[in-house]
């Protein structure tokens, strides 16, 4: 049995997990922010630690606060699917996208340039991040500032020792004419917040 927690608007990502939950024989409980009891009191913690007392087996999350996530496996302590949380990661989209890269260029090392507001895009960080360990090189043209980086993007998501001081996309200069010169190219739509 499974819970789709959705409390930020999803198309694909939701169907994407119900479709295949289905294909694979799982029951699912749909976790709608408006029908939880949070206008009468009861607090984020105690409604999915009562949801996981039905035989909840695991949840997918998908919630406007960074690390929401982490918060409902550790309140519950059953598995939880990050299906994007606030500005932080995307990591289900992300390894469905490295699927289909890999399938795509058969299993080839790329060198890919993420077009788009990347270092905002939750899809981009976590992309980035997988493609990254999985050796392919990466660079990044940011639309909003009109600068790139190559092959210097850092470590994304929680703090880790390796984390680099600087945080962000490293930024130089790109021509307008240099565009002609990009390897493959992720293209991803403006974010809002």
């Amino acid at each position: 049995l499974g819970v789709l927690g959705f409390f930020e608007p999803s198309t694909r990502t939701k169907l994407s997990f119900e479709a295949a939950g289905r294909q694979l024989g799982i029951s699912w409980l749909d976790l709608r922010p408006e029908d939880l009891s949070l206008q009468k009191g009861e607090s984020l913690e105690d409604t999915f630690k009562n949801i996981a007392l039905y035989g909840v087996n695991f949840f997918v999350i998908r919630h406007s606060a960074s690390y929401f996530p982490h918060w409902v496996h550790r309140w519950t302590q059953l598995p939880v699917l990050n299906a994007g949380d606030g500005t932080n990661e995307h990591p289900t989209q992300a390894l469905g996208d490295a699927l289909t890269l890999y399938q795509l260029a058969k299993g080839k090392k790329l060198e890919i340039c993420f077009l788009g507001d990347a270092c905002r895009s939750r899809v981009a960080k976590s992309s980035i991040r997988v493609l990254k360990n999985l050796g392919h090189r990466i660079s990044i043209v940011d639309e909003s500032r009109g600068e790139w980086a190559l092959d210097e993007v850092p470590e994304w998501g929680r703090p880790r020792p390796r984390l680099r001081q600087r945080r962000g996309c490293l930024r130089l200069g790109l021509r307008r004419q240099g565009f002609d010169q990009l390897p493959h190219c992720w293209q991803s739509r403006p974010q809002l917040t």
